[in-house]
């Protein structure tokens, strides 16, 4: 079974603006995502946290500034 998912997100705070996205994507039943060019293989933890990180999503939307030091 394949699939492919877009996540197209959108970072604000008062000295940057960020629209982008992130592609989730199976082949040959591994999971791989790209994100700047950069395409790299899933490994199982990495894959928990995703998961885990999408939880946090569902339960959690307060609308802050999400302002990046850098």
């Amino acid at each position: 079974m394949t699939f492919r998912s877009i996540v197209k997100y959108q970072s604000q705070g008062c000295f940057h603006f960020i629209n982008d996205e992130i592609e989730f994507f199976s082949k040959a039943d591994l999971l791989y995502v790209k994100y700047n060019g950069q395409t790299k293989m899933m490994l199982a933890d990495q894959i928990q946290l995703a998961r885990d990180f999408e939880e946090k999503l569902k339960t959690r939307w307060d609308m802050g500034c999400t302002t990046q030091d850098h």
